[in-house]
């Protein structure tokens, strides 16, 4: 019994520190604006673990490979009906 409201309380404050990182994800600016009067308020560790987060997703972007856009070859002349073609535009 104590393990599971342990493991509640555990899970819990995963998930409001999901929440905080990502509306801090959101809007970095403001944060970053922000003027803390206490440096030992309960904002600086959600500030240390966005740090790293975005650091993490940096290591990340860099490991992966851009893609190169895929050059579309379009329909192929055989399959297009100039006629119809010529009949839907002939009003323009």
């Amino acid at each position: 019994m104590e393990l599971e409201n342990e493991c509640r309380r555990l899970q819990h404050s995963l998930e409001a520190a999901q929440i905080r990182n990502f509306i801090d994800e959101q809007r970095p600016a403001a944060r970053s604006t922000e003027i803390d009067d206490n440096p030992k308020s309960s904002l600086q560790p959600d500030i240390s673990l966005q740090s790293e987060n975005s650091s993490k997703k940096k290591s990340k972007q860099k490991q992966v490979p851009a893609e190169e856009p895929k050059k579309s070859k379009g329909i192929p002349e055989s399959s297009v009906n100039l006629k119809a073609v010529k009949e839907l535009f002939s009003g323009v």
